[in-house]
């Protein structure tokens, strides 16, 4: 008699305990999910103002190489009117 009371309490307390596991781990795959999905977001909005970020430095570099090419042009015209300077000089004499 004594046994029987034990193992239906037994079985009684295993069922309320798998079906407490069972409940909590649906609730943890449900915060999994949901932080999932803020994470997921989250990256997806970082990525976004990271590819902002390189676009303008994209632009801002393409800006100093335009800068730069027209004082390199600008060097060379004079040096090369500096040597033909110095060539009809020195041909002159």
């Amino acid at each position: 008699m004594a046994e029987e009371r034990f193992e239906k309490r037994l079985v009684t307390e295993t069922t309320k305990l798998d079906k407490r596991i069972t409940e909590e781990a649906s609730k943890l795959d449900k915060r999994i999910t949901e932080e999932t999905s803020k994470l997921d977001k989250r990256i997806t909005e970082e990525t976004s103002n990271l590819k902002e970020e390189i676009n303008k430095i994209d632009k801002r570099i393409e800006s100093v190489k335009t800068e730069l090419i027209k004082w390199m042009f600008i060097f060379w015209v004079g040096q090369i009117g500096t040597i033909l300077a110095i060539l009809f000089a020195f041909f002159k004499k």
